[in-house]
């Protein structure tokens, strides 16, 4: 145990040791920009979300209310994004936001010159304001594009220090004009953004829940449900022969067919791939539709599974019942849903969550950071039970 616990500890530091080399590398070379010369375009503003396809659920419905505001109104509005949700925000913002600046997550963080390229054209483009509404600011990030922008009015989140150390932190606060403080009783994500544009705007917002426009789709006669067997991490993908078990189920008291949906990154091996193929009411999506075609088949279907990633988020936003199944990674900040936000979402956890004597408060606290607790503990006939909760 304790030979264990000493090669954690050297892969810490070891792993420390690279991302500050990493940190410094990028931090120098982004700073040549600084001395390029950058005239500032009146009544522009930037506002960067790069993160994943959920937050930008989360985010969206507060483009409309930042461009009515009296503080910025007849300013034009650039959406810097992350390119995995592109369709989705050039299919319902376009008429909001005058224009994007797309981002490849894995390149800007990893490809020097990729990342040098993007942030001069940001320069470029002097921008008057720039608002940055992600409450776990990451220095190489959000920051850096605030940075770079080198806007005459910066905005923020204190936030917190999962993405960041508290000496970064230190470093990228002289980048902002106003740093807005989120009240601790904020605790899921959409509240801590709303919260964020109140302050920021000096208004009571009355958008209520995430939503998404409805898509034109044929009529489908099929009743049928969504099932999302994949996600980025493998610690938050329950295994797929327990999504096969529970698509049976759904067939069998249901009678529903089950569409399977995913990124092509989330095809399953070939031996899964032949037992989806051997049940008739079973269609394989994965890696088959675009972010749009996505969220019209949820807007149809009586029901989306999902593993805890961006099609949860989906189908709350579209009114589904939605059961999700979850590690508890970030407890309260992505999962448990409010009631007044979306009544139909249940969640299916470890037994150290589902059993747990903690109260709510006390979880988040413990996971809110992140969890390690194993998904395949999660039994079948849990979720089942959550089904004919959510079908009811």
């Amino acid at each position: 145990m304790r030979q264990f616990s000493s090669l954690a500890f050297i892969k810490t530091l070891i792993l420390g040791f690279i991302d500050s080399q990493r940190f410094m590398r990028f931090y120098i070379v982004d700073g040549l920009l600084r001395w390029r010369h950058k005239q500032t375009t009146s009544k522009t503003l930037l506002v960067v979300q790069i993160e994943g396809i959920g937050d930008y659920i989360l985010f969206r419905n507060f483009l409309e209310t930042l461009k009515t505001a009296e503080r910025y109104r007849g300013y034009s509005i650039t959406l810097c994004g992350n390119e995995s949700y592109k369709d989705l925000a050039m299919t319902f913002d376009s008429q909001t936001v005058s224009d994007f600046i797309w981002v490849n997550h894995n390149s800007f963080k990893r490809h020097l010159f990729y990342r040098f390229a993007l942030l001069a054209k940001i320069r470029r483009k002097g921008f008057e304001v720039v608002l940055n509404p992600v409450y776990s600011r990451d220095s190489i990030l959000e920051d850096s594009i605030v940075r770079a922008a080198g806007a005459r009015e910066s905005v923020g989140c204190k936030g917190d220090f999962i993405h960041a150390k508290h000496w970064e932190r230190k470093i990228f606060n002289r980048y902002y004009t106003e740093l807005i403080d989120i009240s601790p009783s904020a605790v899921f994500e959409f509240s801590k953004i709303k919260e964020y544009f109140e302050k920021l705007l000096g208004i009571n917002i009355s958008v209520r829940k995430p939503s998404l426009p409805s898509l034109l789709r044929q009529a489908n006669d099929v009743k049928y449900a969504v099932v999302c067997p994949g996600a980025l991490l493998s610690k938050r993908r329950w295994h797929i022969e327990k999504f096969l078990h529970l698509i049976d189920y759904l067939h069998s008291k249901y009678g529903l067919t089950s569409f399977l949906i995913g990124d092509i990154h989330d095809l399953p091996a070939q031996k899964e791939q032949q037992s989806i193929a051997e049940r008739s009411y079973v269609t394989n999506m994965i890696g088959k539709s675009d972010l749009c075609q996505t969220i019209a088949l949820i807007q149809g279907s009586l029901l989306v599974v999902s593993n805890d990633t961006s099609i949860a988020h989906i189908g709350a936003a579209a009114d589904i019942p939605v059961v999700v199944i979850s590690n508890g990674n970030h407890f309260g900040r992505f999962t448990e849903y409010p009631k007044e936000l979306h009544p139909a979402v249940f969640y299916a956890y470890p037994p150290e969550i589902a059993g747990s004597r903690f109260s709510f408060e006390e979880l988040v606290e413990k996971f809110k950071d992140g969890s390690s607790l194993n998904i395949q503990t999660i039994a079948v006939d849990t979720v089942k039970n959550l089904v004919d909760k959510a079908l009811k």
